[in-house]
């Protein structure tokens, strides 16, 4: 039986927040504020891909992913979001 990682999400419907990952394929890099918080500020993913995960957390742990019994990650490679990038640049 083939297992899956196990990417943790958690939407708040009350708030309307989530926490955890998500995909996405937006390449905004130049609105700010927190509608664009799915954009890369690479516009895009590594190596020029168009979907990419992106990680939200209130939390330690939050962004947790489970990998099945016996799997491994090579590498991860990391990206500020445009929304994370410009809100630190330039303040709120």
């Amino acid at each position: 039986m083939y297992q899956r990682p196990f990417f943790y999400n958690s939407f708040n419907s009350t708030f309307g927040s989530w926490s955890g990952w998500s995909y996405s394929n937006t390449s905004d890099t130049t609105k700010p504020g927190f509608k664009n918080q799915y954009s890369a500020f690479t516009g895009t993913g590594f190596g020029g891909t168009v979907n990419y995960g992106v990680a939200f957390t209130f939390n330690p742990g939050d962004a947790m992913i489970e990998l099945p019994d016996g799997y491994s990650v090579d590498s991860v490679r990391i990206t500020n979001t445009t929304y994370a990038v410009l809100s630190m640049l330039n303040g709120d």
